[in-house]
């Protein structure tokens, strides 16, 4: 007789929780239910997509300079306007080049920055995916096939967002660290006013410490559904892209207080700024334009419109 799948049926919760069911075992049908493909290769995939293409989009605006009715939310106007010879040269990792249009200048400044970006993706997290699941994660993680209770998937991200706010301000703000800052952190502070594919362009050691084991933890700890997984990854890139992006557009999650990071590197370490509030390192943000600008647009004008340098 041929391997039989049993699919799971959710014969108790809601007619939404149903529906869902059916139509994740629908598409499972189709991609498979491996766990090492699903969990390693499908997760890579569904993040490493949504880092380059959305990204990317973002870029293209800074590169091309369009559509220009959006270069009204940028956060700090004029910069990266174009991406200038001096931002190129810190970012070139000593390499010489003479002097070319505009254009090719911002095009070999993206390239200085994909370098960096896809070695730690291909390098480490790619490894670190591979080998976590295949050591410990197999072993212990839910089956695929059935998916948790919607109580239990807002339950789990609601505390992968606490743990990882406060792992990634304790890792964050040791990299400030004057003994360490220069040897690691120092990199990604190239740029005070970022773009978004720097969100990636991290020291290695950076990477590691500061980026992937903050936004494992609470996946780890609480033994998350792939879909759970997927989802809280995705989130994490859409904030990281969009916080470094420097464009506070309508209706998206403010960058303002990274922006305001960047600029003056002591202040606003933590990712949603909770932490920040504990500890006091959020005080001069607190008191500037900056953070009367904190806020999600829900109109066509830009913060700068609402609120100006100038009153």
């Amino acid at each position: 007789m041929g391997n039989i799948t049993c699919i799971p049926e959710r014969r108790n919760g809601s007619g939404l929780e149903v529906f869902l069911q059916q139509k994740w075992n629908d598409f499972l049908d189709v991609a498979g239910d491996d766990p090492a493909n699903l969990h390693v290769w499908g997760m890579l995939a569904c993040v490493y997509s949504q880092y380059w293409l959305i990204g990317g989009l973002y870029v293209f605006m800074d590169v091309r300079g369009w559509p220009r009715f959006l270069r009204k939310y940028k956060t700090q106007p004029g910069v990266n306007e174009p991406i200038s010879w001096a931002d190129l040269q810190r970012v070139s990792c000593r390499l010489k080049f003479e002097r070319m249009s505009p254009y090719y200048t911002r095009i070999i400044f993206i390239i200085q920055i994909l370098k960096t970006v896809l070695i730690n993706q291909a390098l480490l997290t790619v490894p670190m995916a591979y080998f976590g699941f295949h050591l410990a994660g197999k072993h212990t993680l839910p089956d695929v096939r059935a998916l948790p209770p919607l109580t239990t998937i807002i339950h789990d991200l609601i505390i992968c967002l606490v743990l990882w706010e406060a792992t990634n301000y304790c890792t964050h703000r040791t990299l400030h660290h004057r003994l360490i800052y220069r040897f690691v952190h120092k990199r990604h502070h190239e740029f005070t006013a970022p773009i978004a594919w720097v969100a990636s362009y991290v020291h290695p050691v950076e990477h590691i410490v500061s980026d992937t084991i903050p936004a494992s933890v609470g996946p780890a700890l609480l033994n998350c559904h792939l879909v759970t997984a997927v989802l809280w990854f995705s989130w994490l890139v859409h904030h990281s892209l969009i916080t470094h992006s420097g464009y506070h557009l309508p209706l998206l999650k403010s960058p303002e207080a990274h922006d305001y990071h960047h600029l003056k590197f002591t202040q606003c370490y933590s990712p949603l700024g909770v932490m920040d509030w504990l500890f006091g390192t959020d005080d001069r943000f607190r008191q500037s334009k900056h953070a009367k600008r904190d806020r999600r647009l829900f109109g066509t004008k830009s913060a700068r419109e609402l609120v100006p340098d100038k009153d």
